[in-house]
């Protein structure tokens, strides 16, 4: 089994590339993707055409760029791990 931390560590070199199918490598089929405020995006196509909109709309922002750290939740289906 994979350590969950080294999915997530792939998971955010691959948002550093720019390429939404890299991203979505690392997802589950069902996976449940927020960007907040935007709305839930369900399963690998919808997360994949929000993250290709969203890296669209960053590369012609007049908004600059930040340098916050993205805040991570594992889930099982239980809940938050």
């Amino acid at each position: 089994m994979t350590d969950p931390r080294d999915v997530v560590v792939a998971l955010l070199r691959a948002t550093e590339s720019g390429d939404p199918e890299e991203v979505v490598r690392h997802m589950a089929d069902d996976v449940v993707w927020q960007n907040v405020p935007l709305p839930p995006a369900r399963g690998k196509a919808t997360v994949a055409k929000q993250l290709r909109a969203m890296h669209r709309s960053s590369r012609t922002s007049r908004c600059g760029s930040t340098t916050s750290r993205p805040t991570v939740t594992l889930c099982s289906p239980s809940g938050p791990t």
